[in-house]
């Protein structure tokens, strides 16, 4: 049974190693810049890092001869959705000529058949004192119980007397809303202003987030890693003594 253990710690410190190989690739390979649509009006335009989420959002001047004041809060969407897909669009090509596919296939090969070589210390992490190391693991669950019981997954920016407000989550633009009745008295200068009011408050709130749960992750992380070095090494001084 423990050499079935220590088979399947290595099994899973490879496949996590080649998986975060890949990710960091393309991470390093993702295109920096931004990219910028409209909308099929041509009345919104806006752009977009290379996360997919939102850096501005510019409304034309004299939009009002193209558009109905209602109409503007589906422009900004239309030319966000526009954004993005030109934006996954490049990722899909750049995954494509750099052979990911082939990069994934082979660290699900390596998964299936690796070698019975142990990977380094590095890979699992250093090993603990049992005890200690089972106290600070309830401590971290503990921790976790006690914080709220929903993480909100959307952030909300608003300016303009909340008459225009933006919502982001990770995975990009969320809703624009834009109240038709303050809009249809208001220049695109003023519009614009408020808009990015509102992005600029929503961007900074998740990123907040992210920032902490990054944290949070890291921490589980490290004790995960810990407590697979710490179970590793007991299992093998467990071998060790049946051996002598």
């Amino acid at each position: 049974m423990s050499d079935e253990i220590v088979q399947k710690l290595r099994q899973l410190s490879q496949y996590t190693a080649d998986l975060r190989s890949l990710v960091d690739q393309v991470q390093a390979r993702s295109t920096r810049t931004s990219t910028t649509a409209t909308d099929p009006s041509g009345v919104v335009r806006i752009s977009v890092d290379a996360n997919g989420l939102p850096e501005s959002i510019q409304v034309e001047p004299g939009w009002q001869r193209r558009v109905q004041p209602q109409q503007l809060s589906e422009c900004v969407l239309l030319a966000y959705q526009e954004a993005a897909r030109q934006v996954m669009q490049a990722l899909a090509a750049g995954l494509t000529a750099d052979g990911w596919r082939a990069a994934t296939e082979q660290a699900e090969a390596r998964r299936q058949h690796f070698a019975a070589v142990l990977p380094p210390p590095s890979v699992y992490g250093q090993p603990r004192d049992p005890l200690a190391l089972a106290e600070e693991v309830m401590k971290a669950l503990g921790k976790v119980r006690a914080g709220p019981a929903a993480v909100a997954t959307d952030h909300v920016g608003q300016a303009g007397g909340q008459n225009v407000s933006v919502t982001l989550s990770t995975s990009g633009l969320q809703s624009c809303s834009i109240t038709p009745a303050w809009a249809a008295r208001h220049s695109a200068a003023s519009i614009n202003d408020a808009l990015g009011q509102a992005l600029r408050s929503a961007r900074r709130t998740l990123s907040d987030a992210t920032s902490r749960r990054r944290t949070e992750t890291q921490m589980l992380d490290t004790l995960a890693g810990e407590a697979l070095a710490t179970l590793a090494s007991i299992t093998e001084t467990t071998d060790r003594r049946k051996e002598a």
